[in-house]
């Protein structure tokens, strides 16, 4: 079962840094998505749940943070060698609640309501950092990493 609290794993070896910023708009996810795959130092192998956990936790800031089109989300993703640590943050309503047990599945059948639920699952760690608006942070491990 997934981490959550307050503290992140640790890097291994010397991470590389990505930092960028998206505009609260419908569009964010897909630009995300976009500037990921220009960065060829994400190992093949953990690509397809970066993007996927990435664009699901931006599009939860996209419709539920309360922010518009001139408000921004910060997106920080660090490379190393079988790790990756993703966060994304914004000036929103707030901290997003995490339960004391694992996100259930959503019971509407809609597709929405996906976001957390698929973070708790994949994700080797979570959680979400204290501070103004909120900060919903994660951790994968691929194949080289230990």
């Amino acid at each position: 079962m997934p981490h959550r609290s307050g503290a992140p794993f640790a890097m291994a070896d010397r991470p590389q840094a990505l930092r960028f910023t998206l505009p609260v708009q419908p569009a964010a996810p897909a630009m995300l998505r976009r500037r990921l795959r220009s960065v060829d130092q994400i190992e093949d192998n953990l690509r397809p749940d970066l993007e996927l956990l990435l664009s699901e936790i931006v599009t939860n800031v996209v419709q539920h943070s309360g922010l518009g089109a001139k408000d921004s989300i910060d997106v920080h993703v660090r490379i190393a060698p079988g790790h990756v640590r993703a966060e994304v943050s914004d000036r929103g309503r707030g901290r997003p609640a995490l339960l004391p047990r694992p996100v259930a599945r959503p019971a509407d059948e809609s597709g929405t309501g996906y976001g957390l639920y698929l973070v708790d699952r994949i994700a080797n760690r979570w959680g979400t950092l204290r501070g103004p608006g909120a900060t919903v942070w994660f951790g994968l491990r691929g194949l080289s990493g230990s």
